[in-house]
């Protein structure tokens, strides 16, 4: 009679058993959380665009449509936009162009290439820092605040 012997011995596919599991915790443990605070387009008026992250291509934007780091937004002409960003609220006038250059926990920078915006910052906690970029002028808010913004790309 012929005995089947196994691949491996018991106590060594126990071992390699274990080494998986190890391998597959570490990546898990790797693996970042995602940002607790995103943006959300809250309301909008006329014709307003939104471009991913990463792609260049531009889609009608929806309400409560989440934004992250790196999506931008379009209001096109007579079209408004107002935008959630954790306690803060950021009004765009028509024919305005932002970039949400950086979303996180901490960190909020919006760069503004074009248009009109009103910014209103209701609590900032400790540590949170809230900055909107122009291409000469950079406002860093560290307080509530109620501030407009008027850029031309010329």
């Amino acid at each position: 009679m012929n005995r089947r012997r196994a691949f491996l011995p018991p106590h060594a596919a126990g071992w390699l058993l274990g080494f998986v599991l190890l391998l597959t915790g570490l990546q898990a443990a790797a693996q970042q959380d995602p940002p607790g605070r995103i943006g959300h387009l809250n309301f909008h008026q006329g014709a307003v665009s939104y471009s991913p992250s990463g792609d260049n291509d531009w889609y009608e934007a929806t309400p409560n449509r989440p934004l992250t780091t790196g999506d931008r937004l379009w209001t096109d002409r007579n079209a408004r936009a107002e935008l959630y960003l954790g306690s803060t609220a950021l009004r765009l006038d028509e024919q305005a162009a932002i970039t949400l250059s950086e979303l996180d926990d901490n960190i909020t920078r919006v760069t503004a290439s074009q248009g009109r915006l009103q910014l209103r910052a209701r609590e900032l906690a400790a540590g949170q820092r809230l900055e909107i970029d122009t291409a000469n002028l950079a406002v860093v808010v560290d307080a509530p605040s109620d501030l407009r913004i008027e850029t031309d790309p010329a």
